[in-house]
């Protein structure tokens, strides 16, 4: 017949697709009071499931893979301008000291996670939903503590040299 499928977005391009959505989302999120970003947790994740594939538990699954990807990346971002700070007056403290006690959070940040998803997705565990929820648990813990530390550049940009 000569038509071709519907091009699918998420199929070739997951991770940066869903990163575009959670930066759309944000941006919303910050310019329409009140500032709400939790609705932008999910909105890669329900985009994708909206988008892509039959929603198999395949596609499903790998839905939240690109949401966690994209989160995880915004984390890393956002973790590498804080841990890159530069005192500029030892006024307000020295940003040596706040990045290795934000790295030592980091660190009990990570323990905790893992601790929190490895329970939620138990129930799943040897079943076909278990890396979808993992997925999910990890892709949610990555953009609360990204938002968090994102709302951190804010006072820590007020204090010491942040790179853009």
């Amino acid at each position: 017949s000569g038509e071709s499928a519907p091009v699918d977005p998420w199929v070739e391009a997951g991770e940066e697709r869903a990163t575009q959505v959670i930066a759309r989302c944000l941006s919303r999120a910050e310019s329409t009071p009140p500032t709400d970003s939790q609705p932008c947790i999910n909105a890669a994740f329900l985009a994708c499931e909206g988008e892509h594939g039959n929603m198999s538990q395949r596609d499903l699954t790998d839905c939240a893979t690109f949401t966690n990807q994209a989160w995880q990346a915004r984390l890393e971002a956002v973790k590498s301008r804080l841990f890159k700070a530069k005192t500029i007056d030892p006024r307000f403290g020295s940003a040596e000291q706040r990045v290795q006690r934000l790295v030592e959070s980091q660190d009990r940040w990570k323990t905790w996670t893992k601790g929190d998803c490895d329970p939620q997705a138990e129930g799943s565990k040897g079943g076909s939903m278990h890396g979808m929820e993992v997925q999910l648990c990890l892709s949610r813990h990555a953009a609360q503590r990204g938002i968090e530390l994102e709302a951190l550049t804010f006072w820590w940009g007020k204090s010491f040299n942040l790179p853009e």
